[in-house]
């Protein structure tokens, strides 16, 4: 039977369930082609990617269109949540986008992180010291959630005591952010969390203006680049995006890696030998099953991808996925080889848009699994984990484990 892209549905469970071999079959045969259930262009293969990221004829400003298509309660809920989303670089174009980029690229650059690195791994050592007595964890629970939520509130002087409460509202958003498809109702919990998220953040600068300390907070607040400063609301929504994504990316970063090694254990106790190849097996869990999935662009202009015609104002899924599989740029793409080398995939984006927190989100996981390893040997999946739907991101609900003290 001919294989027909246009009938792929992204939202069906067995597709979000194993994803790639459906992406594959779209990069050999159609891989530039339009999705009717997306209604817009899915790119798959590596160039064709890499070209729309990088592009200035995209655009990720997406509320404006949004805004166009709706109506009634549903248009002032995302009225609302665009006047904070809409701060975020994430979904900026330049020249605000660059504006605010170089006012947060401050504490997360690579020189930044050797500071950071001793206390990346104490929270690492806090949360893995009280599981070494265990047999069976359901690990994005115990570790893999609350580390980067951690770390990513020391950076910004967030106590500990109210993580948990923040986790919730980030969760709630991120239905919205991410294409919750199975969420009929993900706008307005988006529409209360960000309420109550941003009413926090208003009460923490407000506490830091009172009280300065020495955080990335107090930084976006202090910051001034020749008379230009942000206002309230823009350092407010940044910490909003640096936490929420803080949350959310690299929690997803180090469950698939596990998951991966489970299923590669001879790689797994390579790497407990030589725990210096660590840094090189994390660059292949972001390419292999990395946390961003998809990424949506909007073409500003008539222009071109593949060769076919892209219309103003059409919208661009690109597959980081299919794209990080392509045999076309890397060999045997779909075995886990976490002694890959020339490993220069797209885990963290391409462009102007690439990954604020890439060099946080390395720290994390190389301090993740280095603990997890030095600790624990025999990792066994004991149920097949169930996807979330979102389209722009490869998360699982929950990942139960099996392992073993290692001796």
């Amino acid at each position: 039977m001919p294989f027909a892209a246009e009938s792929v549905d992204f939202a069906d469970p067995e597709v979000i369930a194993l994803p790639q071999p459906v992406l594959d079959a779209l990069r050999d045969r159609q891989p530039f082609h339009w999705n009717p259930s997306l209604k817009g262009w899915f790119a798959t293969r590596f160039e064709d990617v890499r070209q729309v990221l990088g592009s200035p004829d995209f655009s990720v400003e997406k509320f404006g269109p949004a805004l166009d298509r709706t109506s009634g309660e549903g248009r002032a809920r995302l009225e609302a949540l665009a006047k904070v989303l809409g701060d975020w670089i994430v979904f900026m174009d330049p020249p605000g986008h660059t504006r605010l980029r170089r006012a947060m690229r401050t504490g997360f650059m690579p020189r930044d992180m050797d500071a950071l690195t001793p206390k990346v791994h104490a929270r690492v050592d806090q949360l893995l010291a009280p599981l070494e007595g265990t047999s069976r964890v359901e690990l994005k629970d115990a570790f893999a959630n609350p580390l980067p939520a951690m770390v990513i509130s020391d950076l910004f002087g967030i106590p500990e005591d109210d993580i948990p409460e923040l986790k919730i509202w980030a969760d709630q958003l991120g239905k919205f952010v991410l294409g919750g498809r199975q969420t009929p109702d993900r706008k307005r919990r988006a529409f209360e969390a960000v309420q109550d998220f941003t009413a926090y953040l208003d009460g923490l600068v407000e506490s830091h203006r009172s009280n300065p300390r020495p955080d990335l907070t107090q930084h976006l607040i202090d910051h001034d680049e020749d008379g230009d400063r942000l206002s309230h609301e823009e350092i407010v929504h940044s910490i909003l995006l640096c936490v929420w994504a803080g949350y959310e990316t690299t929690a997803n970063l180090i469950a698939n890696g596990v998951m991966a090694l489970a299923r590669n254990p001879v790689q797994a106790e390579a790497l407990a030998r030589d725990p210096s190849g660590i840094p090189d097996a994390v660059e292949e869990f972001l390419r292999f099953e990395g946390a961003a999935q998809t990424l949506v662009r909007i073409a500003k202009t008539d222009t071109e991808v593949a060769g076919q015609p892209v219309a103003k104002n059409e919208k661009v899924f690109v597959s980081l996925f299919a794209a990080n599989h392509d045999p076309d740029r890397f060999e045997l793409p779909g075995r886990l080889d976490t002694m890959r080398q020339r490993n220069r995939h797209m885990g963290f984006g391409h462009g102007i848009h690439l990954c604020l927190g890439a060099p946080l989100a390395r720290l994390e996981g190389r301090a993740a699994f280095e603990g997890l390893l030095k600790r624990f040997e025999g990792f066994r999946i004991v149920e097949e984990p169930a996807w979330r739907d979102e389209l722009m991101t490869r998360t699982a609900a929950a990942l139960h484990l099996e392992w073993r003290p290692r001796r």
